[in-house]
């Protein structure tokens, strides 16, 4: 009875997981048409940051990447404070999974001001903890202690 039991919660999960998978999938999708159609707004750019969720929750390093410099092309066609400080953070993300912390740094740094300027207390400790990350990647300790220590 309790190998049945198992392996009916083992099938479960399966099929949770799977589900799970379907419709994230569904979603991407979705968000890539409208992406497609959408003129170059606030719209495009707050799907371009969904799709870029979606995207580094798959590990699509080049897809992320991709939308993020899609993302900064528009950012200058937006008033919204908070998608342009999306925007930055994202591009700090993309650039960070592929290495490039130097840039993501940088990005970081964008962001970090634009959520200062919201008083975004939530924003500006994820974007403090990033940096510290990225300093320690790039081998300098005590900024990455600096900075962890203020997330």
């Amino acid at each position: 009875m309790k190998t049945l039991t198992l392996l009916f919660s083992v099938v479960g999960t399966l099929t949770m997981g799977w589900q799970t998978t379907r419709a994230q999938s569904q979603v991407v999708d979705s968000l890539e048409k409208v992406l497609s159609i959408a003129a170059p707004d606030s719209i495009k750019i707050r799907t371009i940051n969904k799709l870029i969720y979606y995207y580094y929750s798959d590990n699509n390093a080049e897809r992320l990447l991709e939308l993020s410099k899609q993302g900064l092309a528009l950012v200058d066609k937006v008033e919204d404070k908070q998608d342009i400080g999306t925007t930055y953070l994202n591009h700090a993300l993309a650039t960070e999974v592929v290495g490039e912390y130097t840039q993501s740094l940088e990005y970081n740094g964008k962001a970090l001001s634009v959520f200062k300027s919201l008083n975004d207390s939530a924003s500006i400790s994820v974007i403090l903890n990033n940096m510290g990350i990225g300093y320690n990647q790039l081998g300098d300790y005590s900024m990455a202690v600096y900075y962890l220590l203020r997330a």
